[in-house]
């Protein structure tokens, strides 16, 4: 599956059943922007070759603005977290807070701390 198909996905499933009135965007459709990452995780994972200048500067960007939303990528159980994608900080040389300090899922959906 594509990194765009798969961050579509995710942020479909995580927005399920939460429609409002409001049509604004889930805050967490900002992950689209990892597309340009895609080169660099779905590459030959003994590559040398960083990700682009453009990846890093949306990932950090996404880390800045909406740091959640990397949580559920993280805790998703999707293949994205199986390769290169969980090196990508490292790789363009930014520092995450740690995964514990993610929002855990109840099996309500809800998030707890």
């Amino acid at each position: 599956m594509a990194l765009v198909e798969a961050l579509i996905l995710l942020v479909f499933v995580s927005t399920a059943g939460a429609a409002t009135k409001d049509t604004a965007p889930h805050p967490c459709a900002i992950l689209s922007n990892l597309s340009a990452c895609s080169s660099y995780i779905y590459g030959n994972p003994k590559s040398t070759v960083p990700p682009s200048g453009y990846c890093c500067n949306n990932l950090t960007f996404i880390l800045h603005t909406r740091p959640l939303c990397l949580c559920k990528v993280v805790q998703s159980d999707s293949y994205l977290v199986q390769n290169r994608a969980v090196d990508l900080p490292r790789s363009c040389n930014v520092t995450t807070p740690p995964v514990s300090l993610c929002p855990r899922e109840t099996s309500s959906g809800h998030e707890t701390t």
